[in-house]
């Protein structure tokens, strides 16, 4: 028992030795891994490329955040804190043809301007405009511009005023269909346009057959618009002519979101074109609220200079387009 007790004793004092050697070695070791990986850090650090050199084959470049808001500024301002230049309006007169699966809501609020009947009458007309395929747009109008291509309609659609003295021939009236296919898609964009339309669902019925072209030729500020069409009489030849409509437009861009124009061109029965002929007039604006929406309005004299000619006859159109 003596013996056991001495070996104990003897083990104790051995372990109480080795304890603080082998805690003073791990405190060693693990200062030299931490010294070590601070030294692989700075030769790492040392071998990462300045903005500009060459970072290797197989190198991940971080881009800096500052600089793509740089690009984004006005590229000829030296001042970091300058706001992006908005774009331009792309479309601010007319295009010929939609982009595929866009969608064009048009109102139209056509208030008669005369001197004996203002707003009367008064008449909302919707038109929509569908991209199909780049080349290929389909719309359902009712406006008297969807009509012809000429502002200055009037008492077209869905009726406000009412029927009778000053008010529309029906309630709701002047609906068409049509489509325009792309033939060319640059400075000068030219889409054939046909449809059918009819003036009159009662009685009489009148249903023509549309044919024409779109064409739109556009610079940085300035586009002309023009919109040949001929509307030939299909169901009641002796409650209808042939009328002739040759409207052309031109606007100017004067800033980013405010374009300002003009309307003019040629309206006449076919059948009659020296007795009939007349030339409408249009004042237009419009504003780009964002590049979806955009408000509008033009103040037409459609009887301006003709046989006769008639200043009294006068019409507003309002228009608000929104694009989905």
């Amino acid at each position: 028992m003596k013996v056991w007790t001495r070996y104990l004793a003897r083990g104790a004092l051995a372990l109480s030795l080795a304890l603080p050697t082998a805690r003073v070695a791990a405190a060693d070791e693990h200062a030299d891994g931490a010294d070590g990986d601070e030294a692989a850090g700075e030769d790492d650090r040392a071998e990462e490329p300045d903005d500009g050199e060459d970072a290797g084959p197989g190198a991940v470049v971080v881009e800096d955040d500052r600089d793509s808001e740089r690009d984004a500024r006005d590229p000829e301002s030296d001042d970091p804190a300058a706001p992006a230049v908005p774009p331009p309006a792309a479309d601010f007169g007319l295009l010929a043809t939609l982009p595929e699966g866009a969608l064009d809501v048009k109102g139209v609020f056509e208030v008669n301007m005369g001197a004996r009947r203002v707003a009367e009458p008064l008449a909302i007309a919707p038109d929509l405009r569908y991209g199909v395929r780049d080349d290929l747009t389909i719309e359902l109008f009712h406006s008297g511009f969807g009509q012809t291509g000429f502002f200055g309609g009037h008492g077209n659609g869905l009726c406000v005023s009412g029927d009778g003295e000053g008010g529309c021939a029906d309630l709701y009236d002047n609906v068409g269909l049509g489509a325009q296919f792309a033939v060319l898609d640059d400075d000068l964009a030219l889409a054939i346009d046909a449809g059918v339309h009819s003036a009159s669902l009662s009685d009489p019925f009148l249903l023509a057959a549309k044919a024409g072209a779109v064409g739109v030729l556009s610079s940085d500020a300035i586009q002309i618009v023009f919109q040949p069409n001929v509307l030939i009489e299909l169901a009641d030849r002796d409650e209808a002519a042939d009328l002739l409509n040759v409207p052309v437009a031109a606007y100017y861009l004067a800033t980013s979101s405010v374009a300002v124009g003009a309307q003019a061109g040629l309206q006449a029965e076919l059948d009659e074109l020296a007795d009939t002929w007349t030339v409408p007039l249009s004042a237009v604006v419009h504003f780009h609220i964002d590049e979806r929406f955009r408000v509008g309005g033009a103040f037409s004299f459609p009887r301006l200079v003709a046989d006769d000619s008639n200043t009294d006859e006068r019409a507003l159109n309002l228009l608000m387009s929104y694009r989905m």
